[in-house]
Order: C-alpha cells, then sequence, then structure tokens
C-alpha cells in the first residue's frame, strides 16, 4: 500500500470481472462526479470476456489531469483481491469503494469530503443506499441504517445494519490499521471489512442522503445464486465470527447484546446448513468459536448446548439424521 498520497485526491477503487455490459454505468457516474480531483482505478480480475478492452476505450475517451484513470489486470481472483490490489495502486488521501454494476450520485464525493474536512476527528462518512431497478427504473430506498457512530469501536451497529460497499468514504490512514480485505470471503466481504473499520474508527459521520445505488436486473437476481453454495455458508460464518471477536470487546449495550445474539443465530444456521451436508468439521469449528464466546459470558445458550452434544456424533451419521438443503458444493 502507497504510504505516501496526494491531498484531496480521491481514490475509486472498481473491482470488474466479465461486466462488459454493466461496468460503463458505474464508471459514468464517477465520471459526472461535481467534485475532482479524482484518480479512478479498475482492477480486470481476469475476464473472459471483453471488460478489459470495453473500460481501456472508456479510458482512453475520458481520462484528463484531474480525473485520472488507470486499468490493471491480474489472475481471477476474487473482488476483495482485486480491491486490495486496488488500494495498494491508489495514491488517493481518500477512498472510495464500488462495484462494477453499481453506481453513486452525482453529489457523493463532493458531500463526503466536505464533511471529512468540516469534522477533522471522523474516520469515514457514509450515506444511504436505494436499490435501483433497471428493469423498471426506479430507485428504491433501503432501510435505514442507525444513527452516525459518534465514538468507535462500534461493530455492533455495523452487524445489525448492513452497511453496503459503496456507502463509506474512508480516510486512507484508517485503512491502513484496518489491513487488506479478507480474500477467502466469496459473500458478506463488504459487511466483514466495514465492521473492522468501525470496531477502530474513531467517529462516522453519516450523511441522509440517498447517494449509493445498488443495482437490481434479472442478470444481478441470477447472480444471487452464489449464497446457495458451501463456500458462501462458510463465508458467512468466517465473517460472523470475526464481527464476534469485534463485538464482544465494546462496553455493554443493548445495541451490543442485540448483535450477538443477531451473529449467534447467523453462525447456529451456519452449522445446521454445514452439519446437514455431512461436513462436520466445519460445523464444530463454528460452534466452538460460538460456544467460546458464551462462556466468556457466562450465557450459553440452549440451542448451543445442544448442537455441542448433537455434533459428537459422526458425520455420515449427520447426513441422515438432518434433511438435506438444496446446496451447490461450490
Amino acid at each position: 500500500m502507497i504510504s505516501r498520497y496526494q491531498k484531496n485526491l480521491v481514490s475509486v477503487i472498481i473491482p470488474v470481472h466479465n461486466r462488459e455490459d454493466l461496468v460503463i454505468y458505474s464508471l459514468d457516474s464517477v465520471l459526472q462526479q461535481t467534485y475532482r480531483p479524482i484518480e479512478v482505478i479498475v482492477v480486470d480480475d481476469g475476464s473472459s470476456d471483453n471488460t478489459y478492452f470495453t473500460v481501456k476505450s472508456w479510458i482512453d475517451l475520458h481520462a484528463e489531469s484531474d480525473f485520472m484513470c488507470f486499468l490493471f489486470k491480474q489472475l481471477n481472483r476474487g473482488a476483495p483481491a482485486a480491491r486490495n490490489y486496488g488500494m495498494n495502486m491508489s495514491s488517493g488521501e481518500y477512498i472510495q469503494f464500488l462495484d462494477s454494476d453499481d453506481a453513486i450520485s452525482k453529489d457523493k464525493l463532493k458531500d463526503g469530503i466536505y464533511e471529512l474536512k468540516k469534522d477533522e476527528s471522523a474516520d469515514f462518512v457514509y450515506s444511504l443506499r436505494a436499490d435501483f431497478d433497471m428493469d423498471r427504473q426506479k430507485a428504491v430506498p433501503c432501510k435505514d441504517v442507525y444513527a452516525p457512530l459518534e465514538t468507535g469501536p462500534n461493530a455492533s451497529q455495523v452487524a445489525l445494519n448492513y452497511v453496503w460497499t459503496a456507502m463509506p468514504i474512508f480516510r486512507r490512514n484508517l485503512l491502513y490499521l484496518v489491513g487488506d480485505w479478507n480474500e477467502e470471503l466469496t459473500c458478506l466481504q463488504d459487511w466483514e471489512y466495514i465492521g473492522r473499520v468501525a470496531s477502530i474508527a474513531n467517529k462516522a459521520i453519516k450523511i441522509d442522503k440517498y447517494h449509493a445505488f445498488y443495482r437490481q436486473s434479472a442478470d444481478n437476481r441470477i447472480s444471487k445464486q452464489k449464497w446457495g453454495t458451501l463456500n458462501a455458508v462458510r463465508s458467512n460464518a468466517i465473517a460472523s465470527t470475526t464481527m464476534y471477536s469485534l463485538i464482544i470487546r465494546e462496553p455493554e449495550s443493548e445495541t451490543k447484546k442485540e448483535a450477538l445474539e443477531s451473529l449467534l443465530d447467523r453462525l447456529i444456521s451456519c452449522v445446521r446448513v454445514s452439519a446437514a451436508c455431512g461436513d462436520g468439521t466445519f460445523s464444530r469449528s463454528v460452534l466452538y468459536s460460538a460456544c467460546m464466546h458464551q462462556e466468556k459470558r457466562g450465557n450459553v445458550k440452549l440451542e448451543v448446548a445442544f448442537w455441542r452434544i448433537i455434533l459428537k456424533l459422526p458425520d455420515p451419521m449427520l447426513k441422515l439424521i438432518f434433511k438435506p438443503v438444496r446446496l451447490i458444493r461450490g
């Protein structure tokens, strides 16, 4: 990661994989920003279509001195690895992550940087999100997130409210402390990453405007099939365990209590699904993590105790006992 940065510059980091028909939608939303200077960094994650050349043509047409554009290509290693690569190649004082099929409103960067300059104690800002149905050409506001994170650590609020990839703008210095995106995860990458951010941030500012747009279409909805894979179940468990370990250290509060209960339910769900698929080894490791945290609090839930007994059975018996779930082994 570059230790020296250009003051006032915003680096917009976009990972892309086989999105030749969609990536221009995202790039145009960055081009239309009312803020300058901007550095756009696109990392092609091993695309097999014409994505690379589509982006290159767009860059050749639009790059300027205050709108710098860079295109890199890597082997297919996933979006987290592409974001890490892009972060290492970036030089902005501020960082905006953006997925290749989503968009930001024209004033998002201007409003965000204004707030960060006004309050030097804030480590990041985040705006609201709307789902944009491309088929119906209609934006639908999402459920709001909690009030501003006045002081850290506050991963519990992120655990209860999905702060999505494009919503925040970060100070670069904060991300040095956070570390890389978790390249093991096939889903919930932003939830886990922003949870780590919130756990060490001094302060975050909430902007009450719908500045981030999640693109919905038939193609996008089909891609959600990835949630039906065993890898997705494992990613859910890994991300939830990370969030649990962050939140357990927070001061006692109702938000913390609610977040821990929610995460424990997630972990038990992962245990149940992986056990039904006969993956007892993974189920036991997840349950061990859940039990360890619960025992520290002196409160082991009855359902956790039940699973501790059940998972002593051999894997073939687990598959016989539990109704198999329909998952893609990927």
